[in-house]
């Protein structure tokens, strides 16, 4: 075999030893003698033999039975004839049979007659008997007959009757064969060959004594009998890699694979291509193979395995595999961004595995040397937990032993247990804070592991606090996100459910940015529970990129129950700190680093690149020639490579990073002009006019702020140079007490002017402002509570759908918007969509448009305006 695959000891038993085999070396031989031990039964047996012929040749003997049910009389006779026939003929063939077996000449036939009369014998006894006494050969033809007679009768054998003691004497003669010199062996073929085509039962059985056979292998796996007896001499047949491409079955149970094994070697797998798709669906029966593909020791084994990957059942495999080959198998895994959480365990434990390249695929630093004791946190050096403590004082410890620290020391009466899922040696270094040259030691990562398990919901053990304290937080982040992924892995088993919280307690942003994607998707996985504690996580970390992604989630998700509980988790947190959502959302826009002005300067070495943001946020280059590029070019050979790779870096990732983030900007703002939502004058500067992101906005919109002149709000816009400036280009002063909005066109007195002085000044906007339709009611409209121009108007189901994301709802024969003062539109729809039927191109017709709680003049002129003008696009030809 040598040292492609490792099987376990036991399972060399379990061998049918063949000829050529891999495993188990074919050493057998007819017992000395047995050709005379086999002579004495034969004698011994012959009255026995004798009595069995008459009995099966007598009379009286019955072939079969008869079942009539409600036939006719006529259908019975002919049933009875049919039977009398059959049973005649087996009479017929029985004597002919008892004759072979009187005649006492050594015929293949009369020897597997007697084996057939006489089962309950020893089978090696007759097997080194034929053998001894007639050669290999004669023990092959005589095995072959004997998948052709029936067991105990002087008749054929039934297809589907399981003979599973014909198995043991089959096995022996396929052993004899296997140790058998080149002419005995071909002599051996040659008489099976003779007789192998009589049917499939001696197809399989051929193919099973004669495996070098390729041919016979190939027709054999494709023969169909029914029969488990035979099932097992398929597979043992099988010893050409690539011979054959049988699918897999639950049958691959220890004999089968190592007999398998026995013939392929490591080309066993090739027989396995389907176990990623089978472990989906009751992943315990493929125990076997899965502990058979870990011993394969190569890489197209370890890749299979790999592919496995995400299944909690091929885990423990995995590492096994790794381990054997950890060097191998960290080049494999550095490819493959899923199995980074073993690629960090094999890094860890095997230094001989690491390179840059592994290294940087594993998100891992370089190691560093280990802090002594004394620089640890007594939760690291001493813990509560630790034997050192309990052996001291002959009891565990509590709060009393540490009196600075409420808590450490109170322990539940069992300490938690996690899964063997988790090994915290193989886990990332964690640095100290203090000093990022040394590393809380390996074996105190446990202890790091424990505070997490300790903790709960809403009571976070002092532990992790000391932790957080004493250890650098990038490094201690990585070492919990590690955490999380290895829970992944195992099937995020509910027991240990602390390797999620506890992202929230020691997490970042690049956690975040992590983990919302996979929140996103969790409720379509069947883990909505998952993805509400991840909401608690985003929280819980409370970052502005936190709290962004966790408003993010409350905006847009098409999972309906995590976006409430993402808008609720919202209002929590704004609640807590004493704002509005509104006035959170306004804090929590990330500034992807940007500088002040809103625009940076990347440096290529010999030239610089400024980065700008277009009107919908969209990044673009200005080059040093003034020409404004979508992206950054390829360096040019007077470039620092390493300056140019690095700004290429960045840039991509920013505008990567950032379209989400601008298309929620933008709507959000385009929200606060409909709703007419107010800043006060300081929140204006600092989160709108001094955000390095949000400045590019805007400066691109029309705004309004009380308390500049007596009167009416006034109407200004921000210059390039963030100035206030009215519509004749005349400096403002925005006092303290100003209150800011978003100017709507319908309240705006000169917006011909505006328009063009946006025009003139080149100023795209990211949203229809200046230009956006203006919708009013006619006096007589503005007294009723019906609105008749649209009744009768036609639509689609489509752009009737389209409205629930401007705050409309659709129930099947309606259309419902809820307006400010506690006033609804109702739209009564014919036919109405059917939402189990759902066809975007269904015609609709509006046969009421009526407003309940009032009339149309009580609507403020924004909300009339945005009304209008959705209820014209509406019904508005195509």
């Amino acid at each position: 075999m040598g040292p492609m695959v490792e099987v376990p000891a036991g399972w060399r038993a379990l061998v049918h030893p063949r000829r050529g085999g891999l495993m188990v070396k074919a050493d057998a031989e007819a017992a000395a003698g047995a050709s005379a031990r086999l002579g004495r039964l034969v004698e011994e047996t012959a009255a026995e033999v004798e009595a069995l012929v008459e009995h099966e040749t007598g009379p009286n003997l019955s072939y079969g039975y008869m079942t009539f049910g409600n036939a006719t009389e006529e259908q019975r006779e002919a049933a009875a004839r049919k039977a009398l026939a059959r049973a005649e003929a087996a009479k017929v063939r029985a004597r002919e049979l008892a004759e072979v077996l009187r005649a006492g000449e050594p015929e293949p036939l009369a020897a597997a007659l007697r084996f057939a009369l006489l089962k309950g014998r020893d089978p090696e006894v007759f097997a080194d008997g034929w053998a001894d006494g007639h050669g290999v050969g004669f023990a092959a033809a005589v095995v072959m007959e004997i998948a052709g007679v029936q067991s105990g009768r002087l008749a054929p054998a039934d297809p589907q009757w399981w003979q599973w003691e014909d198995l043991k004497v089959w096995r022996r003669v396929r052993e004899l064969m296997a140790s058998a010199s080149e002419e005995e062996y071909r002599d051996a073929v040659s008489r099976i060959s003779a007789v192998r085509e009589r049917d499939a039962v001696s197809r399989i059985v051929a193919a099973y004594l004669a495996p070098t056979e390729a041919d016979w292998v190939a027709e054999a796996m494709g023969a169909q009998t029914g029969r488990p007896d035979l099932r097992l001499l398929q597979w043992c047949s099988v010893g050409a890699a690539g011979s054959i491409a049988p699918p897999m079955h639950r049958e691959f149970d220890e004999e089968v694979l190592a007999n398998l094994v026995d013939g392929l070697g490591e080309h066993v797998i090739d027989l396995f291509q389907e176990l990623p798709r089978l472990l989906g669906h009751r992943p315990e029966r493929q125990l076997n193979v899965l502990a058979l593909t870990a011993r394969v020791r190569t890489d197209a084994a370890f890749a299979l395995l790999l592919e496995c990957l995400g299944e909690p059942i091929a885990l423990p495999f995995l590492r096994e595999a790794a381990a054997a080959r950890p060097v191998e198998s960290a080049a494999l895994c550095a490819s493959l961004p899923q199995a980074r959480p073993l690629l960090r365990g094999l890094l860890m434990s095997h230094p001989e595995t690491r390179t840059p390249e592994s290294l940087r695929a594993a998100r891992l630093e370089p190691p560093v040397p280990e802090a002594v004791a004394a620089r640890l946190p007594v939760v690291l050096a001493d813990p509560p937990w630790g034997p050192s403590r309990t052996k001291a004082r002959g009891r565990r410890a509590d709060d009393a032993d540490w009196p600075d620290e409420p808590g450490l020391g109170r322990l539940p009466a069992r300490l938690p247990k996690y899964g063997a899922w988790l090994r915290p040696a193989e886990l990332p270094q964690i640095r100290l804070r203090a000093d990022r040259s040394v590393a809380v030691p390996r074996e105190a990562h446990e202890h790091v592991v424990m505070c997490f398990a300790l903790s709960k919901p809403g009571a976070v053990h002092p532990g992790v606090r000391q932790v957080s304290e004493s250890c650098e937080p990038r490094s201690l982040a990585e070492f919990a996100w590690a955490v999380f992924e290895m829970w992944r892995l195992a099937g995020m088993p509910a027991a240990d459910g602390f390797a999620l919280r506890a992202l929230g307690w020691v997490g970042d942003d690049e956690t975040v940015r992590r983990l919302t994607p996979i929140i996103r998707a969790w409720p379509g996985q069947k883990s909505h529970h998952r993805a509400v504690v991840g909401l608690d996580v985003l929280a819980g970390i409370g970052s502005e990129v936190a709290l962004t992604h966790l408003h993010g989630i409350a905006r847009r998700l098409k999972y309906k129950g995590l976006k409430k509980r993402a808008e609720e988790k919202v209002s929590e947190v704004a609640a807590g700190l004493g704002l509005s959502v509104e006035q959170l959302e306004d804090r929590v826009v990330p500034a992807f680093g940007l500088p002040a002005g809103g625009s940076r300067t990347v440096d290529y070495g010999s030239r610089a690149f400024t980065v700008g943001f277009d009107e919908r946020l969209r990044p673009f280059v200005i080059d040093p020639k003034g020409k404004v590029r979508r992206s950054l070019p390829q360096p040019a050979g007077s470039d620092d490579p390493d300056l140019a790779a690095d700004a290429r870096a960045w840039f991509d990732g920013l505008r990567k990073e950032l379209r989400p983030v601008s298309a929620a900007q933008i709507s959000r703002l385009e929200h606060a002009m409909i709703t007419q939502r107010a800043w006060s004058a300081s929140e204006f500067r600092t989160h709108l006019v001094g955000h390095p992101l949000l400045a590019h906005l805007t400066r691109r919109l029309l705004w309004t702020a009380t308390d500049v002149r007596p009167g009416a709000p006034t109407a200004f816009r921000l210059t390039e140079d963030l100035t206030f400036t009215d519509v004749a280009g005349r400096r403002l002063e925005l006092p303290d007490t100003a209150v800011v909005r978003l100017a709507h066109p319908v309240l705006v007195e000169e917006l011909e002017a505006w328009a063009e002085l946006f025009a003139a000044h080149e100023i795209r906007q990211p949203f229809a402002q200046l230009d956006r339709a203006i919708g009013r009611f006619s006096e007589a409209e503005r007294k009723a509570r019906e609105l008749p121009r649209f009744v009768g108007a036609t639509t689609s189901a489509g752009r009737l759908m389209a409205l629930r994301h401007r705050g409309w709802e659709t129930p099947e024969h309606y259309a419902v918007r809820h307006l400010p003062g506690g006033t609804t539109l109702r739209i009564r729809l014919s036919p109405g969509i059917l939402t189990w039927h759902f066809d975007a191109t269904d015609p609709q017709s509006l046969a009421e448009v009526e407003l309940e709680g009032g009339v149309f003049e009580d609507l403020d002129p924004v909300t009339a305006s945005e009304l209008l003008t959705e209820l014209e696009s509406l019904t508005r030809p195509t």
